[in-house]
């Protein structure tokens, strides 16, 4: 603030002007923020000059996560990663970290299949977590119809049926129908008969399909 300083005597008075400054202030709130992809947050600061004067504010994002209006709304961009709000003002700047995050994501493909017995078939899963960084993905397989490895090659067993494969990873899970046939099977007995005439002779014949199933 301003003010005098009078100094009185001998019916005489000298008056000397005084100004009384102070250090700038600037603060910043929120200054750690986690944020999903597409999320807004207000961010508030406050500055004040020398002479304790409000003073106004400058904004600026880093990092390539977001935006940043004039009136220091944060708005977080489509892809995971960290990066900085900063407010400028009065010779002074303050700094939040933001992290963005997105949902996780789990795909499989392809999601049928039909496999003969023995043979293989190769599933391929992407996962990426919350921070954008590709994850892990675990396999399993039901139902008997064979077995899958840690890469996502299914083998099928030697029995026909139908079971699921499914990929595991960062809280999801995805799944794929799957199929295993056989050859078709077709037997008869006896395959030679010899008869007296008048004789009879009954045959047998067995048939299964590719599924496996009585035909």
């Amino acid at each position: 603030g301003t003010g005098t300083v009078t100094a009185s005597a001998a019916g005489l008075s000298k008056t000397a002007n005084v100004t009384v400054t102070v250090d700038p202030v600037l603060t910043l709130t929120p200054t750690t923020v986690s944020l999903k992809a597409g999320e807004t947050r207000q961010f508030t600061a406050e500055a004040y000059d020398e002479n304790g004067i409000s003073a106004t504010v400058s904004w600026a994002a880093s990092g390539g996560i977001g935006t940043i209006n004039s009136n220091g709304q944060f708005t977080a961009g489509t892809s995971a990663g960290t990066g900085t709000v900063t407010a400028s003002a009065v010779g002074l700047s303050r700094t939040a970290n933001i992290t963005v995050t997105v949902d996780p994501v789990l795909t499989l493909t392809p999601t049928t299949a039909s496999v003969h017995a023995g043979g293989t078939q190769e599933f391929t899963a992407t996962a990426i977590d919350e921070n954008g960084n590709p994850a892990t993905v675990a396999w399993t397989t039901s139902g008997g119809i064979g077995t899958v490895n840690a890469n996502g090659i299914f083998t099928a067993g030697s029995a026909a049926g139908t079971g699921t494969v499914t990929a595991s990873a960062v809280g999801l899970t995805r799944t794929a129908n799957v199929t295993v046939t056989v050859d078709p099977v077709l037997t008869l007995t006896p395959t030679t008969a010899n008869l007296q005439a008048g004789q009879i002779q009954l045959f047998s014949a067995t048939a299964y399909d590719e599924n496996g199933n009585s035909a």
